[in-house]
């Protein structure tokens, strides 16, 4: 089992924890802006992780660097489907 600090983008929990927590933080600090944050991502884990591997080849991506661009963009789906927040 490999441990890390990094967010699995090939579990759906994860996006349901993202949307719970961001949405938390969005009705705490209301803005029609809000940063994700994503742009430090430690790639160690998904190369290593037999899942996210898995997650890559099924869909079709082709490097870390491309799975980190698909959980930006289903981090950015998340947040833009509420009404307060513009990107």
């Amino acid at each position: 089992m490999l441990i890390e600090n990094t967010l699995n983008p090939s579990d759906e929990k994860v996006y349901e924890f993202l949307d719970k927590v961001f949405g938390e933080v969005a009705a705490l600090f209301p803005s029609k802006y809000i940063h994700v944050g994503g742009d430090e991502c430690y790639h160690g884990y998904w190369e290593a992780d037999k899942g996210c591997q898995a997650f890559m080849k099924k869909n079709n991506i082709k490097d870390t660097h491309g799975l980190q661009s698909y959980f930006m963009k289903r981090v950015e789906k998340i947040v833009s489907s509420w009404p307060m927040v513009r990107l």
